[in-house]
């Protein structure tokens, strides 16, 4: 009887061990359900925005203007389906509501005589906010930064530097780089080729809506 009494005690842990495991399991799945669902509303609700501010004339002036930023506003109507006065007032709204920064010419800079042209990964020390508002704060400042992004994974930045000759490029990481308090360390890559270099096909991007 007693060792009955015990493979029942014994079967009822158990079981109760497996219920408990699946329990914390569908909490588990139930929870990353739900990110995964809220990820996924925040997705559809950002989308609906953009879709409630710019409508197919929109994305059609962003379109253009994006490979042809010099061209005139009767043409830009024109090729858009607008009137001149309708065409110039939505570039003027796109403007203020920050869809276009500026207007630039790409500059051949392999055309430069004595350019050089190289990518900056760089990790920092430590991860506090002041950390990485300090930092980026040295990058604003640098004229020789045309690029800054921030990562995930093994580094923290991703830094583009165009700078003129190989003193200047010497400078750059011994004066910038090196004498930064803020950085662990960096390794400093340059580009023999440009590959490609192109703004993003809006008529790819949103090709359901254009």
């Amino acid at each position: 009887m007693k060792r009955l009494h015990y493979w029942a005690n014994t079967e009822y842990s158990l079981v109760n061990c497996l219920l408990w495991n699946l329990q914390i399991h569908l909490a588990l799945i139930t929870l990353g359900t739900a990110r995964v669902l809220r990820a996924h509303m925040c997705w559809l609700r950002a989308e609906c925005d953009m879709q409630k501010e710019l409508d197919k004339r929109d994305l059609n002036v962003l379109s253009v203007l994006q490979n042809e930023a010099r061209i005139s506003n009767v043409q830009l109507a024109e090729r858009v389906g607008l009137s001149p006065a309708a065409c110039w007032e939505r570039v003027k709204k796109l403007e203020a509501r920050g869809y276009i920064r500026r207007y630039l010419g790409e500059i051949a800079l392999e055309k430069l005589p004595g350019t050089i042209n190289f990518m900056v990964l760089v990790t920092l020390k430590t991860h506090r906010a002041d950390d990485f508002i300090k930092f980026e704060t040295d990058i604003q400042k640098s004229a020789h930064v045309v690029r800054c992004v921030a990562v995930g994974g093994g580094f923290d930045y991703i830094l583009e530097v165009v700078v003129a000759g190989m003193e200047a490029y010497k400078d750059f990481l011994s004066g910038f780089l090196e004498r930064n308090g803020h950085i662990e360390k960096y390794s400093a890559h340059v580009v023999t080729k440009n590959v490609k270099s192109q703004s993003v096909d809006l008529n790819v991007l949103f090709a359901d809506q254009i």
